[in-house]
């Protein structure tokens, strides 16, 4: 009876040992998986946190992932959306005999199962997985992207839509673990991050694009300088204005790019405005290109940063040179016309005059020929008459004179044959 316990003990010494080794053999294949799965991530978190672009940051995750997998694509769609009427894929990586959506270059209309699928993706906010076999309902031995198996995910990006992650296999079926689904997952939230650094820095680019192309299409010269007064950018108005290139004068002050005379007094009224900020005007001369001095207005406005601190300035060149002149130009015309309305005024007082005059001086003239007729001629009193009478012709000439200046006359008396009329 000992024996036969020493027997079934012994049995069962062995049942428990066999069970340890094979718990010892899972909890170190438990571990492999464990330090498989952290390395994978580590890896990818390096390719993201050492890379600077981020388009090739992605190129270089899916390949890693194609890897890490053993799959035959990787790819990201855009929009996750079964309200759209179409899809694409603007980023993917493939085995050179499964190429995708992307090398295919095209848009695709929205299917029914399309819709459903990303319906459930974000519904869920979980990967979504599924095998493709003969027989099958879902199986389609047409399906041109020869899809087997497939693992899907809904990613956020901090710009725009939801986009859908996913891997295919396509040479055989293939039941994914939990172990590829949960790393799979991980992935997906750095494949998120990565994502929307790549849209920021499109976002960034499209809007720095347009804001030049803007700023070019401005008439008038603009610049933009840092808070030590060095040029940072400028427009073309600006390049033709001063005829020097970016090269020339980026990281420059005015001091360093011009000897003109009044650039100390520029480069100091720079300063003084990151000092005070707020807003600058000024009217001053200077030489362009062709060395034509202009007149111009300088406007200058400080910006700030995110911390409310001023990190430049931006600034406009107003040419009014033509406008002065135009200005000289009327003011000379008004000087002429106040001039001639002057005139106008005292001709016409001075033929006012001319005329109360000439009524005072015809009956002198005329008492004066009476009494010429009736004096003596050698006498003194028709002397004095002759006087008389010639003070009053000088007289009339001098009224002559002043109607001339006012632009006026007077009728001209004079004996007229009537034969010859």
């Amino acid at each position: 009876m000992a024996a036969a316990l020493d027997e079934a003990q012994l049995k069962q010494r062995i049942k428990a040992l066999e069970k340890a080794l094979s718990d010892v053999k899972k909890a170190e294949k438990k571990k492999a998986a464990h330090l498989a799965r952290l390395e994978h991530l580590e890896k990818i978190n390096r390719i993201i946190q050492k890379g600077t672009d981020a388009e090739q940051i992605l190129d270089q995750v899916f390949s890693r992932v194609l890897d890490i997998f053993d799959c035959d694509r990787v790819w990201l769609l855009f929009p996750c959306d079964p309200e759209s009427e179409s899809w694409h894929v603007p980023i993917e990586k493939t085995r050179p005999e499964y190429p995708g959506a992307f090398q295919r270059g095209k848009e695709f209309s929205m299917t029914p199962d399309a819709a459903k699928t990303m319906a459930e993706l974000l519904d869920k906010q979980e990967p979504v997985f599924g095998t493709l076999s003969p027989g099958q309902t879902e199986y389609d031995a047409q399906d041109q992207f020869h899809i087997r198996a497939y693992l899907l995910t809904a990613v956020y990006p901090k710009v725009g839509k939801p986009w859908e992650f996913g891997l295919h296999q396509c040479d055989h079926p293939r039941e994914w673990t939990k172990e590829e689904i949960s790393l799979f997952k991980e992935i997906s939230i750095r494949i998120e991050d990565a994502l929307s650094m790549l849209l920021l820095l499109t976002e960034l680019r499209d809007r720095e694009s347009f804001l030049k192309i803007l700023l070019d299409r401005i008439p008038i010269p603009v610049y933009y300088k840092d808070t030590n007064g060095c040029y940072l950018g400028f427009n073309k108005a600006f390049q033709r204005f001063y005829g020097k290139t970016q090269e020339e004068m980026i990281g420059k002050t005015v001091l360093e790019v011009t000897d003109q005379a009044g650039a100390a007094e520029y480069h100091a009224s720079d300063l003084a405005l990151f000092k005070t900020g707020g807003h600058q005007e000024m009217e001053t001369r200077v030489e362009n290109t062709s060395g034509d001095v202009r007149d111009v207005i300088l406007n200058k406005t400080v910006y700030h940063n995110r911390q409310g601190e001023v990190s430049g300035m931006i600034g406009a060149i107003l040419d009014i040179t033509e406008r002065k002149q135009s200005e000289k130009e009327r003011q000379d015309l008004q000087n002429q016309l106040m001039q001639k309305q002057k005139m106008e005024s005292l001709g016409n007082l001075a033929g006012g005059i001319a005329h109360d005059f000439n009524n005072i001086l015809s009956p002198i003239i005329g008492m004066s020929e009476l009494l010429l007729e009736d004096l003596a001629p050698e006498s003194q009193p028709h002397e004095n008459a002759r006087e008389i009478f010639k003070a009053g012709r000088r007289g009339s000439d001098l009224v002559k004179q002043i109607l001339a200046f006012s632009h006026q006359s007077e009728l001209q008396l004079g004996p007229v044959r009537i034969q010859q009329v």
